[in-house]
């Protein structure tokens, strides 16, 4: 199975390549992760996996709709930035980005302030576009320092200065793509309901409008998502969108015996609404810088998984994918070099790479990744080692 983009959609061109967040709810001071084509996030329940990709949630939402609504969504500065016993930390993000036509790094510091509010301590954007010119906006403290050739900002204690450079054609594609990243947590009961027309593509983060995204699929989206389907079921031959009374509802077919029939989402399984959700944020066009799914195995079959990852697998050769799963089948069909682990370590989050024993564990075929994830989980290079870790290939340490 092969998801292609047709001709004439538009696939994007910039990349994640780093990102660089300190203090940001539980994450830790200088948390770094490389991103990859496929990067999947694992770790216990509480260590901070969602965090991770929260972060471009936030920041998606404080460049499009401004950082204060970005932060009071998380009820405040102060249930943002990560509770330490010393003195308050600042809250750090910095995102790198590679495209065709330039390289940029976006960066911003955020700290409390008086009254149980926030400023913004710095802000910057340093981008070598392809012709070997660069552009820079510094922002110290609400003071714009530097800004590129031709445009005067004005600062803020309170807002991004970024966003109002959106217009400025060699600015555009930097900001659009950091708004343009998706994380996913699809619900079922979101799918299940009436959705109200009027919303538009994309993909809401929990798939509120689902049914105006299904309308706007083209014909090999829309048959990708009906193969899934009728596999996943065995029985499922069609979708659709139907409308009446200001609100759209999906439909699905089935087949029975010799004829076929329409059933509304509400009467379809959490199952296959979850997969069709997922499904459907995975062939949503255009695709985003990077699309990310949480925990995308829930209320999903486990002899399912291995169809889901191909759809995973495919989507990552047009954007980047990054999920988070505690699914052991899942784990089994990855790659060890796309795993990130993500630990709890005195309250903080840290992110890396799997251990060189735990890998050199899979690659001899001697434990699958799944197992060692029942057997304890996996650790970062000088992480807290478990049961396995005292056992070497000649017997106990």
């Amino acid at each position: 199975m092969t998801i292609e983009a047709p001709p004439g959609d538009a696939v994007p061109t910039a990349r994640v390549a780093r990102l660089r967040v300190s203090n940001y709810r539980s994450l830790s001071d200088d948390v770094t992760v490389e991103f990859g084509d496929f990067t999947a996030f694992v770790g216990p329940n509480g260590s901070g996996k969602s965090n991770v990709l929260d972060v471009f949630r936030f920041l998606r939402e404080a460049l499009t709709f401004g950082l204060e609504p970005a932060i009071s969504k998380r009820l405040g500065i102060n249930r943002l930035r990560r509770v330490a016993p010393t003195k308050p930390r600042a809250i750090k993000i910095r995102i790198d980005l590679q495209a065709p036509d330039w390289d940029a790094s976006y960066e911003l510091q955020i700290n409390a302030a008086k009254g149980a509010s926030y400023r913004v301590e710095n802000e910057s954007l340093h981008a070598f576009l392809a012709d070997g010119s660069q552009l820079s906006l510094v922002v110290d403290r609400g003071t714009v320092k530097a800004a590129p050739a031709g445009l005067a900002p004005l600062g803020s204690p309170t807002e991004l200065v970024l966003p109002t450079l959106a217009g400025d054609p060699q600015i555009r594609p930097i900001v659009e793509a950091l708004r343009s990243v998706r994380v996913h947590g699809i619900f079922p009961r979101e799918l299940a309901q009436p959705q109200p027309v009027g919303v538009a593509p994309p993909l809401d983060d929990s798939g509120s409008n689902w049914c105006a995204v299904l309308r706007t699929l083209n014909d090999a989206a829309l048959s990708d998502l009906q193969l899934g389907l009728e596999r996943v079921t065995g029985d499922i031959t069609g979708i659709r969108v139907d409308s009446a009374g200001g609100y759209y509802t999906a439909e699905f077919e089935h087949r029975i015996r010799n004829t076929t029939r329409w059933f509304s989402a509400g009467q379809e399984s959490d199952g296959t609404l979850r997969l069709a959700g997922i499904l459907t944020a995975l062939l949503q066009s255009p695709a985003p810088p990077l699309l990310g799914i949480e925990e995308p195995e829930l209320t999903i079959n486990p002899g399912l998984l291995p169809l889901l990852y191909d759809y995973l697998r495919a989507t990552s050769h047009k954007c980047q994918v990054a999920i988070t799963t505690h699914s052991p089948d899942l784990l089994d069909l990855l790659d060890m070099d796309d795993v990130r682990v993500v630990e709890r370590r005195d309250g903080a989050t840290h992110v890396g790479l799997v251990a060189e024993h735990q890998r050199t564990i899979v690659k001899d075929s001697l434990l699958s990744a799944g197992s060692i994830l029942r057997s304890g989980g996996f650790h970062t290079p000088g992480g807290e080692q478990n049961l396995l870790d005292l056992f070497d290939e000649d017997g106990p340490q």
